[in-house]
């Protein structure tokens, strides 16, 4: 790809910029004043800022934590986490991950036109995480197969099944989002067929009337409904609870000249911030971009809605989001502890990324469908079966195998996993691999 190419690309994949760019589209087409698409414009553009920027500390404050937790086991092993991976990808074979990209995008808006059922017009506009799973198709797929990376092959078959999962699973998300977003929209991330499964085991565990939000707590203790204040409570003791089975010694490393039992305090304080920031810049960005998606799906395909990130579904259950949380975290580290004393062939480290934003999404539909009991059962066991499937993930992943890191997020492990791993065995009947 050319400079000039790569440069355009990489800016409007962006997440801010390319949402921004479709709030823009939308409020031309409905004819909007300049200064109403103004304010819609950098609305969107600030609110999703602020959700990456939340993102961001959510992930900051947990990982290196985590990553030492893994270091003191003086094990060697896998930890999934989607960036470090897809960074390598994309510094090696950038053509051929934003080529498939494109592709796959190009076929899910031909999809959203031509497929007749209603439940299937949805426009996935999570670019970020499109991409990333663009660089693991290209990397599976190439093994399946014994195809280069960089080839027609890989980036057509990477682009189409790409396109097909960015319109088809967030049908099946609509199931059991419609219920709590008036079918105004829908789940788009590597979540929708996993929080599918969650929101089963929730059903069959719990009670939907268990509302985790509206528990009855004792006098003097209902400022913990607030999400905020229960979780500047709760996660600097985690954070202090995983200090100390780290020790004093590996916490200082990280904390440099501050006391280790200060930073962890401070650690977990940043991580509720960046919480508040994300559920802020959701509701920011969240209430300009529908309206400007209804003008861009009344021009392109009537009835369409958008597929967004995860992190927009925070706010529709704050405690439960927490719990899942917290039940993820004990769900991956049950994982790992079963991976170590069983000898698996893969230790499997808990990966913050599936512990944080599969883990909240997850206790938000498990509270929705199931209450509290719901959100746990959701966020335990669902994380902990993502986790334990890594052993079978890590070696579909090509020139990325062996380098201590792949993918993460609940739909690697329970679909991709199934279908590449059916795709490879493909591959060796025709002896392509």
């Amino acid at each position: 790809m050319s400079d000039t190419v790569t440069l355009i690309v990489k800016t409007i994949t962006q997440a801010p910029i390319f949402l921004s760019l479709v709030t823009l589209v939308g409020l031309l087409l409905q004819h909007k004043k300049p200064h109403e698409i103004l304010d819609g414009v950098v609305k969107t553009l600030v609110g999703m800022t602020m959700l990456s920027t939340g993102s961001g500390l959510l992930t900051s404050t947990l990982t290196p934590v985590i990553q030492k937790l893994n270091e003191v086991t003086g094990v060697q092993g896998v930890v999934p986490q989607n960036f470090s991976v897809y960074g390598t990808m994309l510094s090696e074979y950038a053509t051929a991950v934003v080529m498939a990209f494109l592709l796959g995008f190009i076929i899910n808006l031909l999809l959203v036109k031509i497929v007749p059922w209603k439940q299937c017009k949805n426009v996935y506009l999570t670019v970020h995480v499109a991409l990333i799973l663009s660089s693991f198709l290209c990397a599976s797929t190439s093994a399946a197969f014994g195809w280069e990376i960089v080839s027609v092959p890989t980036i057509v078959t990477s682009g189409i099944l790409l396109g097909c999962y960015n319109t088809f699973s967030p049908a099946i998300a609509r199931l059991y989002t419609r219920d709590v977003t008036g079918d105004n929209y829908t789940l788009g991330h590597q979540l929708q067929i996993g929080t599918g499964l969650a929101v089963l085991l929730a059903k069959a565990v719990g009670n939907p009337e268990e509302d985790a939000d509206k528990i009855k707590l004792p006098k003097g203790l209902d400022v913990l409904k607030d999400v905020t204040v229960a979780m500047a409570i709760l996660m600097p003791l985690i954070f202090i609870g995983m200090g100390l089975a780290i020790g004093e010694a590996g916490i200082q490393e990280l904390a440099g000249s501050n006391q280790w039992i200060v930073w962890l305090f401070l650690q977990g304080i940043s991580f509720t911030a960046g919480f508040t920031i994300l559920l802020a810049g959701v509701r920011m960005f969240i209430n300009q971009l529908l309206p400007a998606f209804k003008g861009i799906a009344d021009k392109y395909a009537h009835g369409s809605i958008p597929a967004l990130d995860c992190a927009i579904f925070y706010p529709l259950s704050g405690t439960g989001a927490m719990l899942g949380f917290i039940s993820a975290a004990c769900g991956a580290l049950l994982a790992m502890i079963i991976t170590i004393v069983f000898h698996l062939p893969v230790v499997v480290f808990p990966s913050p990324n599936v512990v944080v934003f599969d883990g909240m999404t997850l206790g938000v539909f498990g509270n929705k469908y199931g209450g509290w009991k719901g959100a746990i059962a959701a966020g335990f066991v669902t994380v902990f079966l993502v986790h334990l499937l890594v052993i079978f993930l890590y070696p579909l992943t090509g020139v990325l195998y062996g380098g201590g890191l792949t993918y993460s997020q609940t739909d690697y492990s329970l679909f991709w996993m199934p279908l590449m791993s059916t795709l490879s065995g493909i591959g060796h009947l025709l002896g392509l691999a």
